[in-house]
C-alpha cells in the first residue's frame, strides 16, 4: 500500500512540475483559461479521471513487482471458481497459528477481484467454508467466521462494486455474519460482476436438497428443473476450477456444476497465490481445447 501511494505521489509530482513550467512560459490570460478548462474537465469527468489514474497506478505497481500484465492475448474464463486450500500449512511453515494463514489468505481476494473482473471474468466463486470444516476446533471456526465478517465489513462498507451471492447454508453461521451477508446481498443485487461465497457448503448436500425440492414441488425430474432447484439460480457453471496447495481432488465442491469445468491444480499454498500464479492458471486454461463432446 505504501509503495502504491509513493508511486502515485511521484506521478502527480512529475505532472505538476511540468504544468508549472508550462504556466511560466505562456501569457497570464492563457494560464487562467487553461486552469478554468482543467477545473471544468475535472468536475465533469472526475469519475473517468479517477478510474484512469487507479488503473495506471495499479498497473505501474504490478510492473514494479515484476508481474506481467500483458494479458491482451489471454482469454479469461467467464466464471472462475477457487478451492482456497493450504492456509493452515502455510502458517505452520511460518511457525504461526492457523488463523495467521486464514488472515493472509483473505488478503489475496481484492487483487484477484480486480484482475479477473478487469479482464472479462463475470463470476468468481470461492470455497470459503465447507460443511466438513465444522469438524475443526471451535476456536479455529470462530476465527474463520470473524475474519469473514471483518473482511466483508471493510470491503463492502464503501465499495459496493460487485454483486454478492451466498451459496450454501446460513442457518448455522453466527447471527451477525448472517445479517451482514443478507444486507450485502440485497444492496449489491443490481451490480454486474458477481462474487459467490460457498459458505457452510456441501456439493452432496446441495444435490440432496435439490432432489427434495423437486419431490416437494412435484416437478418433472429434468436437468433444467434440477438446476433451478440448486442453492443459487441463474449462475453459469464454472469454466475453470483452481485448487491450491498441491491436493488433487474436488472435496465436495460444485459437484453438479463442474461437469465441463477445466481443472487446474497448483502446489502453491493459497496465501502465496498471487497474480503471477493466477496468470499461470489462465494461460494453462488458454492452452486447452474445450470440445464439449464434439470430435476434434
Amino acid at each position: 500500500m505504501l509503495e502504491l501511494l509513493y508511486m502515485f505521489l511521484l506521478i502527480i509530482k512529475q505532472k505538476f512540475v511540468l504544468f508549472i513550467i508550462l504556466l511560466f512560459r505562456i501569457n497570464i490570460m492563457i494560464k487562467l483559461y487553461i486552469i478554468i478548462l482543467t477545473l471544468i474537465a475535472i468536475y465533469f469527468y472526475q469519475n473517468e479521471i479517477i478510474k484512469c489514474l487507479d488503473t495506471f497506478v495499479k498497473k505501474s505497481y504490478l510492473r514494479l513487482k515484476g508481474i506481467n500484465i500483458d494479458t491482451e492475448k489471454l482469454l479469461y474464463p467467464k466464471h472462475i471458481a477457487f478451492i482456497m486450500d493450504g492456509n493452515g500449512r502455510w502458517a505452520k511453515k511460518q511457525k504461526k497459528e492457523r488463523t495467521f494463514g486464514h488472515i493472509n489468505g483473505a488478503n489475496n481476494l481484492e487483487d484477484i477481484f480486480y484482475n479477473c473482473f478487469s479482464n472479462g471474468t463475470q463470476y468468481l466463486t470461492f470455497y470459503v467454508f465447507a460443511e466438513q470444516n465444522w469438524k475443526r476446533s471451535k476456536e479455529e471456526i470462530d476465527n474463520i467466521f470473524e475474519i469473514i465478517y471483518k473482511k466483508l465489513s471493510l470491503y463492502f462498507k464503501d465499495q459496493m462494486k460487485y454483486r454478492l451471492v451466498v451459496q450454501g447454508r446460513l442457518d448455522r453461521v453466527p447471527k451477525k455474519l448472517k445479517k451482514l451477508l443478507t444486507s450485502i446481498e440485497n444492496k449489491t443485487a443490481s451490480c454486474e460482476k458477481t462474487v459467490i461465497l460457498c459458505l457452510d457448503y456441501s456439493g452432496r448436500r446441495e444435490i440432496v436438497n435439490a432432489c427434495k425440492n423437486i419431490i416437494d414441488n412435484k416437478l418433472e425430474p429434468t436437468v433444467e428443473n434440477f438446476a433451478n432447484s440448486l442453492y443459487v439460480k441463474g449462475i453459469p457453471d464454472p469454466d475453470l476450477i483452481i485448487r491450491t496447495s498441491g491436493e488433487k481432488r474436488i472435496s465436495d465442491f460444485l459437484l453438479w456444476q463442474l461437469s465441463y469445468a477445466e481443472l487446474y491444480f497448483t502446489d502453491v499454498y493459497w496465501p502465496d497465490f498471487n497474480l503471477v500464479e493466477l496468470e499461470k492458471a489462465v494461460r494453462d486454461y488458454n492452452s486447452r481445447q474445450r470440445r464439449y463432446g464434439v470430435a476434434a
